[in-house]
């Protein structure tokens, strides 16, 4: 994967400290947008972590960084991981982060106002698209290690518990039998 040219990490960096400033609302609105036009990705969601301090703050935290470190990507490297370990548990496939970056960059243009420039706009895609990238690359190292564990799969599958027993409280221990055939990795 080719790194970014300069000019577009110049132009994301100096934007960083807005994103900095106005991030929780810009990822708010982003999801707000991403919600109302692609109403399925709310599954991928715990509604209770929606919040400015959880999943919104969390973005808007990883946003800037990715931002301020463009230019030393490896910096990024540990959010990345965390990242695409997530996304590989809630089964994030590739064709989403075109979605995706849709909404957030237009939510991105909206909160930006005049300063969203089109070469500001366009080094935003570019960078956005980067990232992107690397997620779906690290993803699909996650997924084919998956595939390669002993009864190892990929997707969503059926399960249905067998048996729940007391842990420590407020927690209990489930165990489950597989209903459906494990998904194959596309």
């Amino acid at each position: 994967m080719n790194a970014l040219d300069p000019a577009v990490v110049a132009i994301v960096k100096a934007t960083a400290p807005r994103l900095a400033r106005q991030g929780s609302a810009i990822v708010a609105r982003m999801y707000e947008r991403l919600f109302a036009a692609d109403p399925e990705f709310k599954a991928l969601f715990n509604p209770a972590h929606m919040t400015l301090d959880r999943q919104i703050g969390a973005l808007a935290e990883a946003l800037v960084a990715y931002a301020q470190n463009l230019d030393r990507i490896e910096r990024f490297a540990g959010s990345l991981e965390r990242i695409a370990q997530k996304h590989v548990a809630l089964s994030i496939r590739p064709d989403q982060y075109p979605v995706i970056g849709k909404h957030l960059l237009a939510a991105l243009q909206e909160s930006f106002g005049k300063a969203a420039t089109p070469q500001v706009m366009s080094a935003w895609a570019m960078a956005y698209g980067y990232l992107a990238d690397l997620f779906i690359g690290r993803e699909k190292e996650l997924y084919a290690s998956r595939l390669e564990e002993p009864g190892g799969w990929v997707g969503l599958r059926e399960f249905r518990v067998a048996k729940r027993s007391r842990s420590a409280r407020p927690r209990a221990i489930f165990s489950c039998l597989k209903i459906s055939p494990a998904p194959s990795c596309s």
